[in-house]
């Protein structure tokens, strides 16, 4: 069993693993770019084009993606180096449509460098109004892909340097000019349909987010700029508490009901467990938390802080377990009724076996056929469905908890989602990833715990 077990972890676990990692990166890089968000959250008004750059540099967006790259031959292997968006768009267009880059790139920087030229402050105030203007022509030309817009603008902006005092401005703009009709007259189209290989090594931007996530380091949050670590672990705390709460007290209270039930078949009993069972699985449980506080039953407005004389984890809980209870009560009923309904139903397909039927002819008594034979062979299904426990042990419950109040991983979650957060956002859904794998893991591992004749090949 212990060959079967290293080969899913190598050939199903890992593989599977690294697959959703690189899903998550690739959704996480399809966002729309976060300087912008992060710079107004760290300067405020006093963000600029600096402040941005840095955290380009930063966030390592001048890195390649992944390790490799195929495109067409007009691409450059430097082209991801060019992390404004902004800039990005037109050059790709220029490249479609002429498919020369050195001369675009040449062409591209002579615009930079006039741009410049243009944001330097002047002592002399007389051309004010001339470079003012040709400011606004020159940033459009960085943006415009069509040969009329392009030549049109360039035409007005000459006409704005007619003064002999503006004969430097209009140099450059004549070697803008120069640069342009060259990518006209040398364009090579046919290579965009050459594809080009481009291996980038591990200086790549998913090889080091994947490597910072192995250490346990996902990033800033966008909203509130601390480490993505340190908020999961304070929001897990009421999550973990609450979430193994319930799913003990279900499994604890549904496998015997299931039992009951399956062995009083058609009686009184089982049908006053069912009543009971479907009564609960038909009720929303953010229903009836909802009316729950609506009619005063329970505490609104979240959890009370803790008395600074309380220092150990029991002495916090039970200070808190009057507000805890009824929510325990609302994440623990669905599952409870759920549960139930499967351990019925597997107690009596298992009844109907034959192994069952050469038992009783034995003259085994029944409380021996139930505990020894039937109940283990039942627990196949229920074990099934618990892989996936430990997921929704760390997510938790994003509605209960924030009708609830409760500051868990619920709530973080769908606060991370309303303020676009996707550090924390693509952390959460990597873990839970990890979890989801883990369980099934832990799963196989109880399949043969509870059924000895389940033999795993090697």
């Amino acid at each position: 069993m212990l060959q079967y077990f290293l080969k899913r972890i190598f050939f199903l676990f890992i593989p599977t693993i690294l697959l959703v990692s690189v899903l998550i990166f690739l959704l996480s890089y399809s966002q729309a770019d976060p300087t912008h968000s992060i710079c107004a959250k760290e300067f405020g008004s006093l963000c600029n084009e600096v402040h941005k750059k840095r955290i380009r540099k930063e966030l390592r967006m001048d890195w390649p993606v992944f390790y490799f790259s195929i495109n067409s031959q007009v691409y450059p292997d430097t082209f991801h180096r060019i992390v404004e968006e902004t800039e990005q768009e037109p050059l790709d267009r220029l490249l479609n449509q002429y498919g020369n880059w050195d001369e675009i790139s040449a062409y591209h920087a002579a615009l930079k460098s006039y741009q410049v030229i243009l944001d330097r402050p002047k002592q002399d105030t007389s051309n004010h109004y001339v470079i003012s203007n040709l400011g606004s022509k020159v940033r459009r030309l960085t943006l415009q892909t069509k040969d009329s817009e392009i030549l049109h603008t360039l035409k007005y902006s000459k006409l704005l340097c007619k003064d002999s005092s503006q004969q430097f401005l209009l140099a450059g703009l004549n070697n803008i000019t120069r640069l342009y009709e060259n990518i006209k007259t040398t364009q090579t189209p046919h290579k965009n349909y050459i594809p080009a290989f481009h291996w980038h090594g591990s200086k790549n931007q998913y090889h080091r987010w994947l490597v910072n996530f192995i250490h346990l380091d996902f990033g800033k949050s966008y909203l509130s700029r601390l480490p993505v670590k340190t908020e999961i672990r304070e929001h897990t705390y009421w999550t973990i508490i609450l979430s193994a709460i319930s799913i003990i007290l279900a499994y604890l209270i549904a496998l015997p009901l299931g039992v009951i039930a399956a062995i009083k078949k058609g009686s009184r009993t089982d049908k006053l467990i069912n009543i009971i069972l479907f009564a609960l699985f038909s009720l929303p449980n953010f229903w009836l938390a909802t009316m729950l506080i609506i009619f005063g039953l329970a505490p609104a407005g979240g959890l009370p802080p803790f008395s600074s004389e309380l220092t150990g984890f029991w002495e916090k809980f039970f200070s808190q377990l009057q507000h805890l209870l009824l929510p325990i009560f609302c994440w623990t009923y669905p599952a409870l009724a759920f549960l139930s309904r499967q351990m019925r139903g597997s107690m009596l397909q298992v009844l109907q076996q034959d192994f069952v039927k050469t038992a009783r002819a034995k003259g085994l008594s029944n409380n021996v056929i139930i505990r020894k034979h039937v109940f283990r062979n039942a627990l196949i299904p229920i074990i099934t469905m618990f892989g996936g426990v430990l997921p929704r042990l760390f997510a938790g419950s994003i509605i209960l908890e924030i009708i609830f109040g409760i500051p868990g991983m619920g709530k973080y979650l769908f606060e991370a989602v309303n303020s676009h957060d996707f550090p924390v956002l693509f952390a959460i859904v990597m873990l839970l990833s990890i979890l989801t794998v883990v369980g099934y893991l832990i799963s196989d591992i109880l399949y043969a715990i509870s059924d000895p004749r389940i033999k795993f090949k090697k």
